[in-house]
């Protein structure tokens, strides 16, 4: 009987520690991406086009990172496209 409390509780101690990590690596991915999305938001604010672009507000969005930038011309620095 002993021998089964012991493995209960060492199998309640794996399951606790899986879900922790579990939990750690979805919110270090979060982290992540939202500090990819604040640098390719700091891109786009320093974007700087060459030649003619169109006056107008712009909602863009960054495909390699979903960020959301509304560009002040219709030029667009390289890796976003104008949301639809």
């Amino acid at each position: 009987m002993q021998k089964k409390h012991g493995l209960i509780i060492i199998a309640a101690c794996v399951l606790v520690i899986a879900v922790a990590i579990g939990v750690y690596g979805a919110n270090h991915r979060t982290q992540s991406l939202s500090q990819l999305q604040q640098e390719a938001i700091r891109q786009a604010r320093a974007y700087k086009p060459e030649g003619f672009c169109t006056q107008s507000l712009v909602p863009a969005v960054h495909r390699a990172t979903g960020a959301r930038y509304t560009f002040p011309s219709g030029c667009l620095a390289p890796g976003w496209e104008a949301e639809r």
